[in-house]
């Protein structure tokens, strides 16, 4: 009898340290905050969008993963699966939502009856594929947070192609993380979150060459996390890490320069 009660109370001892364990490891990587790339695409009706959801935990680190709960706001004009692959459905806007921990975020589907103008972008915040429609061009934008700088890509038929162009540096900028394509592929958009600003850049469709927006960079407040470009390239929206606050900028249609919008 005293054998088995003290096997009993050792195993209560053991289910006590593991679900200490388990709410330890809950408790460390508890989210605060959700984003949704692409930022704002825009989709032919039967064309699909891959979307990755940006999560960030209470101790800064932030995956990317498909591993959340996806959700559309219109069914009508996009649907969405498990994985977080949309569909066009029928023309409209729809909400793509990413939820995990009750924590959601998200971002705008725009679906159109024909090919739009707009470029497709895919990839996460750190690496942009950017591809081209009207020139069947493809390039690759890396932010190099160690060098500050943004190296700039042209991804061949094959791998073996794929060709070096140029890097362009932020400063005085400083620690590019997160960047944002206008959805035309005018300009691109890089959060320094080093030196809390933003670094804004025209970008060449023929050759993928980056040229610094005049009177970049562009102050942008306390603890810069994320960007996004609307879909129709009017205004440019920065998250900061551990607040609600939203900064707002108006887009220069024709270079690209950020006017800060009051609240």
């Amino acid at each position: 009898m005293g054998h088995s009660t003290a096997i009993l109370r050792l195993s209560f001892l053991l289910f006590l340290m593991l679900d200490s364990c388990r709410l330890g490891v809950f408790s460390n990587s508890r989210v605060t905050l959700i984003t949704v790339t692409p930022a704002n695409p825009t989709i032919i009706v039967g064309a699909t969008q891959q979307f990755l959801a940006h999560v960030t935990h209470k101790d800064g680190t932030t995956i990317q993963t498909t591993a959340v709960t996806w959700s559309t706001s219109n069914p009508a004009a996009a649907s969405i699966n498990s994985s977080g692959a949309a569909r066009g459905v029928n023309t409209g806007t729809a909400a793509i939502v990413a939820t995990l921990e009750s924590v959601s975020g998200s971002t705008v589907l725009t679906v159109t009856a024909s090919t739009p103008h707009t470029v497709s972008v895919t990839g996460g915040p750190g690496k942009l594929e950017v591809a081209f429609p009207g020139n069947a061009q493809h390039f690759v934008y890396v932010a190099n947070p160690l060098e500050d700088v943004i190296s700039v890509y042209r991804l061949g038929a094959r791998a073996s192609e794929d060709q070096a162009i140029h890097d362009v540096s932020v400063s005085p900028g400083r620690g590019p993380v997160w960047m944002a394509v206008h959805p035309l592929g005018k300009f691109l958009y890089v959060v320094n979150r080093t030196s809390e600003n933003i670094s804004a850049f025209s970008i060449d469709a023929a050759t993928g060459r980056l040229q610094p927006v005049v009177g970049s960079p562009f102050e942008c407040g306390n603890k810069p996390w994320a960007i996004a470009v609307d879909a129709v390239g009017e205004s440019l929206e920065v998250t900061h890490f551990g607040s609600p606050e939203v900064t707002r900028y108006r887009v220069d249609p024709s270079a690209g320069a950020l006017t800060l919008l009051q609240p």
